[in-house]
């Protein structure tokens, strides 16, 4: 069966140039960055009760060049919150490297997954305790 405007295979032709138009194409997710900003003015003593207002909303909430962040746990104990978050800051690495790095094509993204891993980032009470990346 031929298709419309292009051969069987289902490879679309512009001026008979073969073009990035294919049928059996599958397009990537889109990715999607974020990033949420508390509204207004808070005192200091606000700050203290709000897990967003201290180092997590500062280093991973309210960053909108993070390529990927993702909260790995959020619990709550009888004495502390405690959050988790695996990140990958697009200033010094990028999530491309990451994603080949986990194919098993041979490149050296794969051959050095190490060197690709996110960075995990733990805070207790909305505070900094420690990275992955130092």
């Amino acid at each position: 069966q031929i298709h419309a405007n292009g051969n069987a295979n289902g490879n679309a032709y512009v001026n008979g140039n073969a073009t990035a138009y294919d049928y059996d194409y599958e397009p990537e997710p889109p990715m999607v960055v974020w990033s949420h900003k508390l509204r207004g003015f808070r005192p200091d003593s606000a700050r203290d009760s709000s897990v967003w207002s201290n180092d997590l909303g500062k280093m991973v909430v309210e960053v909108s060049h993070l390529d990927m962040k993702i909260e790995v746990a959020s619990t709550q104990t009888p004495f502390q919150r405690i959050h988790i978050y695996d990140t990958i800051d697009a200033k010094k690495r990028d999530i491309w490297s990451y994603h080949k790095s986990l194919s098993d094509d041979g490149s050296y993204e794969s051959l050095n997954k190490e060197l690709y891993k996110p960075d995990r980032i733990v805070f207790l009470e909305g505070v900094l305790q420690s990275t992955r990346l130092g």
